[in-house]
């Protein structure tokens, strides 16, 4: 459902391979690897030619991630850099966060992606993003 209470078009939720290294910040050729280890869902339609259906591709990626609305101008995922500017702190302090558990995040293809909805719900809340570990 979007914002307006209206179903979202199937057809926006259908990816292909282009899109899904959009939406995880990666090179396409690094999903279709990922795609044919079996590590990301999709359905292969030819030699070269993948679908991917992107409520499983974002579960798939980050298991606690909910369904959102469809806004365009929300991203799925955010880069490190991409984050760490919208905080005002520097990429590796965002990092050592990541690592410390402070701030959620994944792995796609040795780099870290942050679900953005979860990020943007931790700062509505005013979650404490200070690190966890005792000797910080």
């Amino acid at each position: 459902m979007t914002d307006d209470g209206t179903k979202a078009h199937p057809a926006n939720r259908v990816l292909l391979t282009s899109e899904v290294a959009t939406l995880l910040g990666v090179n396409p050729l690094t999903v279709q690897g990922m795609a044919r280890a079996g590590s990301l869902p999709a359905s292969k339609l030819g030699p070269s030619s993948w679908r991917y259906w992107k409520p499983l591709v974002v579960a798939q990626i980050d298991p606690q991630a909910t369904p959102r609305s469809e806004d365009p101008d929300e991203p799925d995922f955010a880069t490190v850099r991409d984050v760490a500017r919208l905080l005002r702190i520097s990429a590796p302090t965002l990092i050592l966060r990541i690592k410390d558990g402070s701030i959620p995040a994944v792995a796609v293809a040795r780099k870290y992606r942050l679900y953005w909805p979860r990020i943007r719900s931790i700062l509505e809340s005013g979650q404490d993003f200070t690190p966890r570990s005792s000797d910080a």
